[in-house]
């Protein structure tokens, strides 16, 4: 009898588990990921203090991305992040660990709407010369919830999954350090087509 009740309620549950499809659209060519800045290497660390700074107000400095930054971590303040822990910093560089929430996605989508997701992302400054700082976005972890799907117990949890890297993020990265030490000439965002 035992066995007659268990059966509806896994049917039940089975049926309640659901993630729509996600569309990814991809821009004609990638971003850049990594940029050679003309400032100097503190001028650079100070742009991403101001990035990572939990008071600031919005500017017009501000992308997407910017404005959705949940902490950020300094490796020369002794953090060490469990994918890169053999990275040491020195006077001539450093990396900062910035984690985002709840980003609309500009590439990925589901029934037609930008899908939320969070990220975090290893933003590495390197001193070239004195007046010159090469700054490169590695994405560490991109997830997002899509749906729901059945927990160990028969019981419904989100259905959390791993997304690929765009390089759109990681460039309102980079954008916004340039506007915040006035670099001019970096190229345009490229964007999907709609």
């Amino acid at each position: 009898m035992r066995i007659l009740t268990i059966i509806p309620v896994v049917l039940l549950c089975s049926a309640c588990a659901y993630a729509p499809p996600i569309e990814r659209k991809t821009p004609s060519s990638p971003n850049p990921t990594s940029y050679l800045f003309s400032s100097p290497f503190p001028k650079m660390l100070a742009a991403m203090d101001d990035l990572c700074s939990k008071d600031r107000p919005l500017s017009d400095a501000d992308t997407p991305t910017s404005r959705n930054i949940l902490y950020c971590h300094r490796t020369s303040e002794g953090y060490v992040y469990q994918y890169t822990p053999n990275f040491k910093p020195d006077a001539d560089r450093d990396r900062i660990v910035i984690k985002t929430l709840n980003i609309d996605s500009r590439s990925y989508f589901v029934n037609g709407k930008p899908l939320r997701y969070s990220c975090m992302y290893a933003v590495i400054l390197q001193r070239i010369d004195s007046n010159k700082t090469r700054v490169t976005i590695e994405p560490i972890e991109l997830q997002t919830i899509n749906g729901t799907t059945r927990g160990m117990h028969l019981g419904i949890v989100p259905n959390i999954i791993t997304l690929r890297p765009t390089s759109i993020e990681e460039y309102d990265i980079l954008l916004y350090l340039g506007k915040r030490t006035g670099e001019s000439g970096m190229p345009p965002m490229q964007l999907p087509q709609p």
